[in-house]
Parts: C-alpha cells; sequence; structure tokens
C-alpha cells in the first residue's frame, strides 16, 4: 500500500520593511527555593545619658521594637558569628520628635568574645534614620557569662548600648550611653513571636522554630548548667584559626631530649629570642608544652618574650602526653627529683648561663616548688611566676574526701590500673 506524503505549506510572504525577529533560543528553567529562615520581635525600654549635654545629669527615656530577620537558619545556627539582620524602630525624643527608623541592622547571637574565657555576647549593630534626616548609629551588646542559672535572666534581657554621630555617614563621636531591658511580658511575648520564614509546609513551619529553640537552649546549658552542661569537642561559634603572620622563631637543634637519672627521657624546646637570658616555660598536668606557643590567639606568651629578647626553653616533663612515659606509673616526687634537675642543668650548660627565670603552671608549678624546697635547684634559678598553685595546695572539698578514703587505692582493688584523660567524641555521639 502506497503511503501518501503530505503536502508541504509554502511559507507566507513577508510584507517589504518588516524585519523578522530573531528566533528566541532554548531556555532552560531553574528554580531554587528559599532557605528556611526564622524571625521573631523583641521590645526593650530604657534609659540614657546624653554625653552631648554637658553638666546635665538628667537620663532619657528610649524605647525600640526590632525583629529579627534570620535569612538562612542552617547558616545562622553553624555559623561562628551566628548572624541575622534587624529592622524596626527606635523612639528617643531627645534625638527626634517621631520613630526613627532602623536599617543595616546586623544581630550576632552568641558571639565568641575572643580575650573573654566562657564568654559570649548577644551584639545589636544598627542605623537609625529620623523623618527629618538625622542619621544615628547604635551599637549594643548583651553579654553572657559561664554562671550560675539565676544570672542567665538579668545577662539576657540586659542591653548596654551606645549612640553614635552618624552625620559625616559613618558612626562618629559618642552622643549618649545607656541601658535598655526587656520586662517579662515583653520576654513572654517574643517567644509568641517565633515564626518560621520561607515554608512550605506545616512540618517546616513547625520545625524551624523547634531547631532554633533546641539551639539557644543548648547554648544556655553551656553557658549556666555548670557541672550538668553538655561535653563539646569544640566550642560552637568559634571563630576560624587565623593563620599568624610571624617571624620563625625555632632554632633547628631546638628539640633536645635529656635523660633524667632513672632512664625517662624529658624534651626542651629552644626559641631563640635574644641576649636576655634563659626563660623556661612549664605547663601543667598532662598538658603539652607547646601550648604556650598557641596560633590561636594574637600573639602568645613566647612570641611575647622573644620579641622582648628572651631565649625560651619549653620543658615538657614526663607528664606530657606526646609522650611514652606519660602512660607510665610515676608520682609528683619523680618530676621534683629527677625532671627538673636534668631540664635546668640542661638548660644552663646550653646557653653558659648561671641561672634560670622559670614560668610554671599547675602541677608543672608544685613539682618546682618541690624540687627547691627539697634543695635540687639551689643557686641555679633567679626567679620564678607561678600560676594557679603553688607549694600550698588548697584542694576542694571533694578532693579531700577522695584523698582520705584514698580513692586511687580502691578502684585498683577492682581491676583498675589507670584512668584516660583522653576524650573520644565519637564514641560519645557528638560527631
Amino acid at each position: 500500500m502506497n503511503r501518501i506524503a503530505p503536502r508541504p505549506i509554502p511559507p507566507r510572504p513577508i510584507p517589504p520593511g518588516v524585519a523578522l525577529a530573531p528566533a528566541e533560543p532554548d531556555r532552560i528553567w531553574f528554580s531554587e527555593r528559599a532557605a528556611l529562615g526564622l524571625r521573631f520581635t523583641e521590645r526593650m525600654t530604657g534609659s540614657f545619658f546624653p554625653s552631648y549635654r554637658v553638666g546635665a545629669p538628667d537620663t532619657e527615656g528610649i524605647e525600640c521594637t526590632l525583629t529579627v530577620l534570620v535569612d538562612d537558619l542552617e547558616r545562622m545556627m553553624n555559623g561562628w558569628a551566628h548572624e541575622a539582620r534587624l529592622i524596626g524602630t527606635l523612639i528617643a525624643p531627645s534625638l527626634a520628635k517621631g520613630p526613627l527608623t532602623v536599617t543595616r541592622g546586623r544581630f550576632s547571637l552568641f558571639q565568641v568574645v575572643p580575650d573573654r574565657v566562657d564568654t559570649r555576647r548577644i551584639r545589636y549593630r544598627m542605623k537609625v534614620t529620623s523623618e527629618q534626616g538625622d542619621v544615628y548609629y547604635i551599637c549594643g551588646f548583651k553579654e553572657l557569662r559561664n554562671s550560675f542559672l539565676h544570672h542567665a535572666w538579668f545577662d539576657f534581657t540586659t542591653l548596654a548600648f551606645a549612640i553614635l554621630d552618624g552625620r559625616r555617614g559613618r558612626p562618629g563621636r559618642i552622643v549618649g550611653l545607656g541601658v535598655m531591658k526587656i520586662s517579662a511580658g515583653d520576654f513572654l511575648r517574643e517567644l509568641s513571636t517565633i515564626r518560621a520564614r520561607g515554608a512550605q509546609s506545616l512540618g517546616e513551619r513547625v520545625d524551624a522554630p523547634a531547631r532554633f529553640m533546641s539551639f539557644f537552649a543548648g547554648m544556655v546549658a553551656t553557658l549556666y548548667a555548670r557541672a550538668l552542661a553538655p561535653s563539646l569537642v569544640t566550642t560552637p561559634g568559634a571563630p576560624p584559626p587565623q593563620a599568624i603572620r610571624r617571624r620563625r622563631l625555632v632554632d633547628p637543634d631546638s628539640a633536645i631530649v635529656v635523660t633524667t637519672a632513672d632512664g625517662i627521657p624529658v624534651r626542651l624546646t629552644r626559641y631563640r629570642g635574644g641576649p636576655m637570658g634563659p626563660v623556661m616555660l612549664v605547663p601543667g598536668f598532662t598538658t603539652v608544652a607547646s601550648s604556650f606557643d598557641t596560633p590561636t590567639v594574637d600573639k602568645n606568651l613566647v612570641q611575647f618574650l622573644c620579641e622582648h629578647g628572651w631565649d625560651v626553653w619549653l620543658f615538657d616533663y614526663r607528664a606530657s602526653p606526646a609522650f611514652p612515659p606519660a602512660w607510665t606509673a610515676f608520682t609528683i616526687d619523680d618530676i621534683a627529683r629527677r625532671d627538673y634537675p636534668a631540664g635546668v642543668q640542661e638548660v644552663l650548660s646550653r646557653t653558659g648561663a648561671a641561672q634560670v627565670q622559670i614560668v610554671a603552671h599547675c602541677v608543672g608549678s608544685i613539682s618546682l616548688f618541690m624540687s627547691l624546697l627539697d634543695g635540687r635547684l639551689d643557686g641555679l634559678v633567679r626567679s620564678v611566676v607561678s600560676s594557679q598553685v603553688a607549694a600550698h595546695i588548697v584542694a576542694a572539698k571533694a578532693t579531700e574526701v577522695k584523698s582520705g578514703a584514698f580513692l586511687a587505692s580502691v578502684i585498683r582493688r577492682f581491676g583498675v590500673q589507670q584512668i584516660s584523660a583522653s576524650f573520644d567524641a565519637r564514641r560519645c555521639g557528638r560527631l
């Protein structure tokens, strides 16, 4: 059977003067949904002292209503700055007649304070503009310290702030200092305003606030639960370690192994900083001496001493976890009678100095004073800086009870030969 081909349709003629539009290329359409976010609103009231008004002790009232906008909840919780955006209004009659509008606001939750141990801050930074065009910048923070639970309410609800002049387009001189607080009623209303942003299902609308509250409660427990605080492998929110630019301080032949009188190897690490004389840095129990040369601060103790011309020696005695002797049985007497004399003599023989100066911490300090009192270092030590504890130990009551009960002997009866301070994060389900 023959197939009949379709008759072609001739193209229509193009009128003169009409140009053909170029053919539209095939487009690949791609859309990605916005990240799941969060928002909540808080209201604070307080007062500030206008520093520009000389001689006037009166304070001025201030009130602000701020909405925190989290564009990406996952990134906010896992980022070291825990940042979000701020919008809202500020009422301060002495600054402007009407409300001031908050723009370019930044909010940081649980930001680590690098120069304070176990301290975090909730930071507020914002630009406020009045209807008349007056511009101010407000910077403030709530400081959260590792403390008892009853301090948490004051820490989380008290904002110390400064108002800066912004007429030049950037923060200028301070025009006011003050404090704002969140009342109990405002705090309860704030909890009721927590909402998911960008949620596309009921599950996401419930999941976002629940995850945020879980993150918040975990950080509160870390700061205020004391002995019940959860164990952490790393500090959540800590900034990434920054590469520190510095000259190389370690001499090529700096790692020196010294054998003590009972055949235990201990180690000295030398940093040639200058002609000021030898200084030994001795760490605490089960701590490596290289902790004095940590790269997590802008300038550590080794750098400081070398910059001032000192010849620095790090001393790893037999308790250093970097060496096998730390896993053997020994007492602090062994460190005092054998490790210190061997280490000090080696430093003096290599430097030609008559005496050495020592900075010692914790058990390193206890054993140093034991060695001095035993006469092992007579005439060899010029000065000592003792950190945390020296010759006279004041122990906690719980430690005194354990010592009085000879706890080490008791647990040895049950077959326990040694106790390790190492922490396996995977075994504890932390990673």
